[in-house]
């Protein structure tokens, strides 16, 4: 796999037109936002860094990309023979973008590749990623969520990692507060979420290890009263959560938030850091069954490091932190009205969850244990 080259620095997506030199691009796809891409103040940019080749710009997608959307978008990208994306705004964008270059790798296979039936064998469009949120961290994962209906699947390649990216605080600035916060907390559970899981590494820790602090520190700010310092520590702890995670991939929080956005139109981030908070009292359970490739002994050591990072003596204690820390930031407990333990929902959302797939948790779960977990979040 090459190595993605990244920048980093208040201004540094001006350093845009050299690279595409690089690339000797006579036409571009631009994936972005319909709105983010004007306010955050990436247009004229874009615009000037363009100049010499075509545009195309591709906008139709929503916030859960659907197989439908990255397909229309791989055909106006065939239509105008572009030979390099740039996937600008947060994650539905870069996932977008990333799709899209895979499905113009190997056209009429598109459908079972997000399935996972059968694998990229062809060179990928080069990728360049331009983040706008302070959030997800896709500028440096070599995966891409994809929906069919209501089913989410992600299609992940190693050739799916973008080329390069320019991680550029200042686009950050505009962000308002509901969207700071959502996509704040979607960098803490990516970290939070690698730190515990199953297929942790000393490398993926250590991403958490440093990202953790960051975002406890500056997320209230970063929401309610930011700064330039607020601003450039959220995208640098963006960006490391999402290195942890490519490493690790998610876990049961993850797993359940995908129904919870579809759903009720829930921003991601948001929506996993419903049920994440409940997770730190449920894992000091005493009757807890261990995955199969964690002991005890590793699951403490890195619980205890974890209550720490958020100032925390028990798992209770880091729960009461997590809830206090949402609403701080603004963001609702209740679905559609409802507090999640009274939501009618809960059966379907669990439902959604394929069992099998959380070996990477920590712990085993099972169904009643999920509905346990999510029936522990405070109403209000």
């Amino acid at each position: 796999m090459t190595e993605q080259r990244s920048y980093f620095s208040r201004g540094c997506v001006r350093e845009l037109p050299g690279l595409l030199a690089e690339y000797d691009a006579d036409s571009v796809l631009l994936v972005c936002g319909r709105k983010s891409f004007e306010t955050s103040g990436l247009e004229p940019i874009i615009t000037a860094a363009l100049s010499g080749c075509r545009l195309c710009r591709f906008s139709d997608f929503s916030a859960n990309p659907t197989l439908q959307e990255s397909l229309a978008g791989a055909r106006l990208a065939q239509a105008q023979q572009c030979s390099l994306i740039i996937a600008a705004g947060g994650g539905s964008a870069m996932d977008v973008a990333k799709t899209i270059s895979a499905f113009l790798a190997m056209p009429g296979n598109e459908s079972e590749l997000v399935e996972g039936q059968v694998a990229l064998q062809q060179p990928t469009l080069p990728v360049i990623a331009i983040p706008t949120t302070a959030g997800t961290g896709s500028e440096c994962t070599s995966f891409a969520v994809v929906y069919i209906g209501q089913q989410k699947y992600s299609l992940a390649d190693d050739a799916l990692l973008p080329d390069a990216c320019l991680c550029d605080p200042s686009l950050t600035d505009s962000l308002p507060p509901a969207v700071t916060a959502s996509t704040g907390f979607d960098a803490l559970c990516q970290s939070i979420e690698s730190f515990w899981a199953a297929a942790a590494t000393q490398q993926s820790m250590d991403y958490a290890r440093e990202a953790i602090p960051l975002i406890m520190h500056h997320l209230p700010t970063a929401v309610n009263e930011p700064t330039d310092e607020d601003r450039d520590a959220m995208l640098w702890a963006a960006h490391l959560a999402g290195k942890a995670i490519n490493i690790t991939k998610t876990t049961a929080p993850h797993a359940l938030s995908y129904r919870i956005s579809s759903l009720f139109g829930t921003p991601h981030g948001h929506a996993v850091a419903l049920s994440l908070g409940a997770f730190f009292s449920w894992h000091e359970r005493e009757d807890i069954e261990f995955s199969d490739s964690m002991t005890t002994d590793q699951f403490k050591v890195r619980h205890l490091e974890l209550l720490s990072m958020m100032g925390a003596s028990d798992g209770q204690q880091a729960s009461d932190n997590w809830y206090d820390l949402m609403r701080t930031c603004g963001l609702s407990l209740q679905l559609e009205g409802s507090s999640v333990p009274r939501s009618p929902y809960l059966d379907e959302i669990i439902a959604s969850v394929n069992l099998q797939r959380l070996a990477n948790h920590p712990i085993k779960l099972d169904s009643a244990e999920l509905k346990n977990i999510l029936t522990s979040i405070p109403a209000v």
